[in-house]
Protein backbone atom coordinates (compact mmCIF):
# COMPACT_ATOMS: atom_id res chain seq x y z
CA UNK A 1 0.00 0.00 0.00
CA UNK A 2 1.37 3.42 -0.99
CA UNK A 3 1.57 6.17 1.61
CA UNK A 4 0.43 9.65 0.55
CA UNK A 5 1.03 12.86 2.51
CA UNK A 6 -1.40 15.74 1.93
CA UNK A 7 -0.23 18.92 3.65
CA UNK A 8 -3.24 21.21 4.01
CA UNK A 9 -3.69 24.67 5.43
CA UNK A 10 -7.48 24.82 5.56
CA UNK A 11 -7.86 26.84 2.36
CA UNK A 12 -10.17 25.65 -0.42
CA UNK A 13 -7.11 25.51 -2.67
CA UNK A 14 -5.21 23.10 -0.44
CA UNK A 15 -8.27 20.86 -0.08
CA UNK A 16 -8.30 20.21 -3.82
CA UNK A 17 -5.65 17.56 -3.19
CA UNK A 18 -8.34 15.51 -1.44
CA UNK A 19 -10.56 15.64 -4.53
CA UNK A 20 -7.58 14.71 -6.69
CA UNK A 21 -6.83 11.65 -4.55
CA UNK A 22 -10.50 10.62 -4.65
CA UNK A 23 -10.48 10.83 -8.46
CA UNK A 24 -7.11 9.14 -9.05
CA UNK A 25 -6.65 6.45 -6.41
CA UNK A 26 -8.54 3.47 -5.09
CA UNK A 27 -8.99 3.27 -1.32
CA UNK A 28 -7.37 -0.17 -1.33
CA UNK A 29 -4.20 1.18 -3.01
CA UNK A 30 -3.18 3.99 -0.66
CA UNK A 31 -3.22 5.27 2.87
CA UNK A 32 -3.54 9.02 3.28
CA UNK A 33 -2.15 11.29 5.97
CA UNK A 34 -3.43 14.84 6.27
CA UNK A 35 -0.95 17.19 7.89
CA UNK A 36 -1.23 20.76 9.15
CA UNK A 37 1.66 22.90 10.32
CA UNK A 38 1.28 25.88 12.65
CA UNK A 39 3.89 28.62 12.78
CA UNK A 40 6.41 28.37 15.56
CA UNK A 41 5.39 30.01 18.78
CA UNK A 42 7.67 31.19 21.51
CA UNK A 43 7.61 29.32 24.82
CA UNK A 44 5.10 31.64 26.50
CA UNK A 45 2.69 31.67 23.58
CA UNK A 46 2.97 27.91 23.14
CA UNK A 47 1.90 27.22 26.70
CA UNK A 48 -1.36 29.11 26.19
CA UNK A 49 -2.10 28.43 22.53
CA UNK A 50 -0.69 25.00 21.69
CA UNK A 51 -3.67 23.03 22.94
CA UNK A 52 -6.20 25.22 21.18
CA UNK A 53 -4.11 25.24 17.98
CA UNK A 54 -3.78 21.46 18.13
CA UNK A 55 -7.52 21.03 18.69
CA UNK A 56 -8.36 23.43 15.85
CA UNK A 57 -6.03 21.68 13.40
CA UNK A 58 -7.35 18.22 14.29
CA UNK A 59 -11.00 19.32 14.00
CA UNK A 60 -10.27 20.97 10.65
CA UNK A 61 -8.50 17.93 9.22
CA UNK A 62 -11.13 15.46 10.44
CA UNK A 63 -13.85 17.58 8.86
CA UNK A 64 -11.90 17.93 5.60
CA UNK A 65 -11.17 14.19 5.43
CA UNK A 66 -14.81 13.04 5.53
CA UNK A 67 -15.02 12.45 1.77
CA UNK A 68 -11.94 10.19 1.94
CA UNK A 69 -13.24 8.33 4.98
CA UNK A 70 -16.67 7.89 3.39
CA UNK A 71 -15.01 6.26 0.35
CA UNK A 72 -13.12 3.81 2.57
CA UNK A 73 -9.67 5.40 2.55
CA UNK A 74 -7.37 4.74 5.49
CA UNK A 75 -6.83 8.29 6.78
CA UNK A 76 -4.56 9.50 9.57
CA UNK A 77 -3.70 12.95 10.84
CA UNK A 78 -0.65 14.80 12.11
CA UNK A 79 0.11 18.30 13.31
CA UNK A 80 3.48 19.95 13.59
CA UNK A 81 4.83 23.33 14.67
CA UNK A 82 7.45 25.33 12.80
CA UNK A 83 8.22 26.44 9.26
CA UNK A 84 5.74 24.58 7.06
CA UNK A 85 8.08 23.53 4.25
CA UNK A 86 10.76 22.26 6.61
CA UNK A 87 8.28 20.35 8.76
CA UNK A 88 6.62 18.72 5.74
CA UNK A 89 9.98 17.54 4.35
CA UNK A 90 11.14 16.29 7.76
CA UNK A 91 7.89 14.41 8.45
CA UNK A 92 7.74 12.89 4.95
CA UNK A 93 11.25 11.52 5.33
CA UNK A 94 10.70 10.24 8.88
CA UNK A 95 7.49 8.41 7.94
CA UNK A 96 8.77 7.20 4.52
CA UNK A 97 5.91 8.54 2.40
CA UNK A 98 5.77 7.47 -1.24
CA UNK A 99 4.48 10.88 -2.36
CA UNK A 100 3.62 14.34 -1.12
CA UNK A 101 0.64 15.88 -2.91
CA UNK A 102 0.24 19.67 -2.85
CA UNK A 103 -1.56 22.33 -4.88
CA UNK A 104 -0.20 25.04 -7.14
CA UNK A 105 -1.74 28.48 -7.26
CA UNK A 106 -3.10 29.70 -10.60
CA UNK A 107 -2.51 33.38 -9.94
CA UNK A 108 -1.90 35.27 -13.16
CA UNK A 109 1.04 37.32 -14.36
CA UNK A 110 4.21 37.47 -12.33
CA UNK A 111 2.56 35.53 -9.55
CA UNK A 112 1.97 32.37 -11.59
CA UNK A 113 4.56 30.44 -9.66
CA UNK A 114 4.28 27.82 -6.98
CA UNK A 115 4.12 29.09 -3.44
CA UNK A 116 7.16 29.32 -1.21
CA UNK A 117 6.13 26.32 0.91
CA UNK A 118 5.62 24.14 -2.17
CA UNK A 119 8.91 25.36 -3.66
CA UNK A 120 10.70 24.46 -0.44
CA UNK A 121 9.16 20.98 -0.40
CA UNK A 122 10.02 20.36 -4.07
CA UNK A 123 13.60 21.46 -3.48
CA UNK A 124 14.31 19.45 -0.34
CA UNK A 125 11.99 16.42 -0.29
CA UNK A 126 13.58 13.04 -0.84
CA UNK A 127 10.35 11.58 -2.22
CA UNK A 128 8.03 12.27 -5.13
CA UNK A 129 6.20 15.62 -4.91
CA UNK A 130 3.04 15.96 -6.99
CA UNK A 131 1.81 19.50 -7.63
CA UNK A 132 -1.87 19.69 -8.49
CA UNK A 133 -3.05 22.81 -10.37
CA UNK A 134 -5.67 24.85 -8.57
CA UNK A 135 -9.12 24.53 -10.11
CA UNK A 136 -11.49 27.46 -9.98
Amino acid sequence: MKKLLLPIDGTKRSLQTIDWVLNNYNAKEVSVTLMMVADSMDVFEMKDKATSAQDYMMRTMKHDAQALINKGFDVSFDTEYGQAGDQIVKYAKKEAFDAIIMTKSTKEGWFSTIGSVTANVVKYASTLVMIIPETK
